[in-house]
């Protein structure tokens, strides 16, 4: 039947709620909200499915613009139904329309608290958060959204809403509908939200953009760690920019680590803090992933400039923040702002208890003495010495005792030139002989842990007139005398 005749039947049999019902679904499709009201009332009295017709007659106050009645026919319903989300949710949305939007915003968070990572609620927090008090709905809400049940059917060819096989004029566009040019199909895409708003969320490829790069980042960084670790363990000759970076192996791997764990935890807490709503969690990890890998990766570079490259990472992280939280700019920038505060104390933190107050506090003296020796070789090289050898040496400190303890292990290495033989290797300080090795004619490296401050005697022997060659390899430069 169509609504003329509906409305004659429901007249002459005024009992008939089920009838009465169809027409006022018929008359809400139809456009004729006011006249929809009027039957959904008496319908609710008598129709058993309570839950379902008030939810309609919620959906068509929200229609007239009656977001105060609607919202309280939800409230009493949630009363009844709490355990009803799809109701819940209802609510938040005519209690925004409404002005009431604290209201609204404790209805979505508690619809988080039972459905941790809801996307609605998700992302109607972020809404709030950025919207003006007077601001309007992005875009009609869809039936399917406001308990009307209009997830597929129809597809308006004026629109491209999608309506219920009762529809007579598009619940968006309120064109008419007829079967002749219209199919069954699945709801279309979401329509891009009014100007004002965000067009572009960046969220999803995000997602996948910014953990493939964290994954990379983090497996280039570790990679190259092991490189120079093992390199430097090995003996090979590496320039001090490398040995120094190599010294700080167990530190770095230490660092990357907590990072990757807290500054995910960082930007939750600034969130918390800010008092932000509406950011997913995959963000606040992906994110937080992201800026750890690159900020291990500013971890290989010269020891003078990693904390002006921690700052840096910092700074720039201000970017993601503001493309994929879906903030208000000075909500962004708050959260970004305390989220750099924490990952310094973090920072500081690691590194303090990974290699002790010393390290923190003679930081200056090591970046300097980094920034000095940064192009060095790690190599003195002595070569066509003619023995014997015996010189007095002594190696220089870095300016910074705690470096210099890091450092203390030295390697050297004497090659003959072709013919010598019988050469001898002596090392001798106040105390008597620290090392001595007969080595013939082949060359021969040792590594010794020198102390700054006393005075070696190094003795090289063998047939006189012959010569060799003598490199000290290592970031502490030797002094030699003669």
């Amino acid at each position: 039947m169509d609504i003329s005749e509906l409305n004659q039947h429901v007249r002459s049999h005024p009992n008939d709620h089920e009838q009465r019902w169809r027409l006022a679904k018929k008359l809400y499709r139809n456009g004729q909200h006011e006249a929809a009201v009027e039957h959904l009332q008496i319908v609710r009295q008598y129709r058993d499915d309570k839950l379902h017709v008030v939810r309609f007659l919620a959906a068509t106050y929200y229609r007239l613009e009656r977001y105060e009645e609607a919202a309280e026919e939800l409230k009493e319903a949630v009363a009844a139904w709490p355990d009803e989300l799809e109701l819940r949710e209802q609510l938040g949305r005519a209690l925004r329309m409404a002005g009431r939007r604290d209201e609204a915003r404790e209805v979505w968070r508690e619809i988080l608290k039972r459905e941790p990572g809801n996307k609605l609620a998700t992302k109607s927090l972020a809404r709030l958060a950025r919207q003006e008090k007077d601001e309007p709905e992005p875009e009609p809400i869809p039936d399917s959204e406001l308990g009307v049940g209009a997830d597929t059917g129809i597809v308006c060819p004026s629109c491209g809403a999608v309506n219920t096989e009762e529809f007579e004029r598009c619940w968006k566009c309120h064109g008419i509908v007829s079967p002749g040019g219209l199919s069954l199909s699945e709801p279309p895409p979401r329509q891009r939200e009014s100007k004002g708003q965000p067009t572009i969320d960046l969220s999803d490829a995000w997602h996948i953009f910014g953990g493939i790069c964290a994954f990379s980042l983090y497996a280039i960084a570790l990679l190259i760690s092991l490189k120079i670790h093992s390199s430097a363990s090995g003996g090979n000759e590496l320039d001090v920019s490398a040995l120094l970076s190599a010294q700080f192996f167990n530190t770095r791997l230490i660092l990357g680590g907590v990072l990757l764990i807290l500054w995910p935890l960082a930007l939750w807490l600034a969130i918390i803090i800010g008092k932000t709503d509406g950011v997913l969690f995959s963000t606040l990890g992906v994110t937080g992933a992201f800026c750890a890998g690159v900020a291990f990766v500013a971890t290989l570079l010269p020891l003078h400039l990693v904390v002006y490259a921690l700052f840096l990472v910092m700074l720039l992280s201000l970017a993601p923040i503001v493309l994929t939280f879906q903030l208000r700019l000075g909500q962004a920038v708050l959260v970004w702002g305390v989220h750099c505060f924490l990952v310094a104390v973090v920072v500081a933190v690691t590194f303090l208890a990974a290699e002790g107050v010393d390290a923190v506090l003679q930081w200056p003296a090591v970046a300097r003495y980094a920034r000095e020796h940064a192009s060095d070789t790690g190599l003195v090289t002595r070569s066509g010495v003619r023995l014997p050898l015996d010189v007095p040496i002594r190696w220089k400190s870095t300016g910074s005792s705690w470096l210099d303890a890091r450092l203390d292990r030295v390697r050297i290495e004497v090659v003959p030139a072709r013919g010598a033989s019988g050469i001898t290797v002596e090392l001798r300080d106040k105390t008597g002989t620290r090392y001595f090795e007969r080595v013939g004619a082949a060359a021969h490296a040792f590594t010794f842990a020198v102390e700054l401050g006393r005075d070696y005697q190094f003795i090289v022997t063998g047939e006189d007139g012959s010569e060799v060659d003598v490199v000290f390899h290592g970031v502490l430069v030797p002094e030699l005398g003669g």
